[in-house]
């Protein structure tokens, strides 16, 4: 029956002479105005099906900057309320950088694979991910987001241009924060290079 009414449809010229009037001509997609400011225009994205943490959540709400590619990774849970998730995006987004003027919603699996390697306790690496992203050479931009947002690199304990071939004492923090973000520069680089 499926197939039948496809056919009919496809036959049909009232439903053909309408289609093809309010139609938009196909071309390509239109690129957005680069914004003037930073953090006036966002892209925001939801990555779902995550393993469940031991707090239950299961999703990260990615929200980035267009104009200097900086990001907030969020740890939600898919069930949230739109009431809590705006809450989040109040304390964790508006506070440090105002209402956006513009949203794009976006679809990209860069983070999933980051996260997938930490399994259920991805979200106690997320801030280290943000860090290491927020910190990562992009070459739209020609910088780190960081650096762009900020005017300058960012200082940190652990040694960035030598990641890997320098010799930290100290805390065990920093090594265990090294070779995290290590492994998340490694796959961050990875994915851009596909």
């Amino acid at each position: 029956m499926k197939a039948e009414i496809a056919t009919y449809v496809g036959k049909c010229k009232t439903r053909a002479k309408v289609k093809a009037e309010y139609m938009k001509p196909f071309g390509l997609l239109v690129q957005p105005k680069i914004p003037q400011w930073k953090w006036e225009n966002i892209t925001t994205d939801f990555v779902t099906k995550l393993p469940k943490t031991t707090t239950g959540q299961d999703m990260i709400w990615v929200i980035v900057d267009r104009l200097t590619k900086s990001a907030h990774f969020l740890p939600a849970k898919e069930n949230d309320s739109m009431e809590k998730l705006t809450r989040q995006y109040l304390k964790e987004v508006v506070s440090k950088h105002e209402v956006p003027v513009s949203i794009i919603f976006d679809r990209d699996d860069m983070l999933r694979a980051c996260v997938m390697d930490f399994k259920k306790g991805w979200d106690k690496h997320l801030p280290l991910i943000e860090f290491s992203y927020n910190n990562s050479y992009h070459t739209s931009i020609k910088a780190a987001p960081f650096e762009v947002l900020y005017g300058r690199k960012y200082r940190s304990p652990v040694c960035w241009a030598e990641v890997g071939d320098a010799q930290l004492t100290g805390l065990e923090i920093i090594h265990e924060t090294t070779e995290k973000i290590i492994q998340i520069k490694h796959h961050l680089q990875a994915l851009r290079d596909r």
